[in-house]
């Protein structure tokens, strides 16, 4: 059996007004695996762990958990 990726980020962009926070971000993370984001102040890294975690929206992209895109079909209780 293959594995599959526990968190999938998928063309992922997000602005705020006009300000692109957020470009074309793909990401993948299998089982077991341990992600730091490092870059300087102001890159992006808050911004998209919150909407990873569903905490703000996410406009453009998907987010998957075990292949279930989870940003605009499930709340974000599910």
């Amino acid at each position: 059996m293959t594995p599959c990726a526990f968190v999938g980020i998928k063309n992922a962009a997000k602005s705020f007004r006009n300000l692109q926070v957020l470009k074309d971000i793909n990401l993948t993370v299998d089982h077991g695996q341990i992600v730091a984001m490092i870059r300087p102040s102001g890159s992006g890294k808050s911004t998209a762990a919150r909407v990873i975690h569903e905490l703000q929206p996410l406009p453009s992209g998907e987010i998957s958990l075990e292949r279930v895109q989870i940003n605009r079909k499930l709340p974000p209780r599910q």
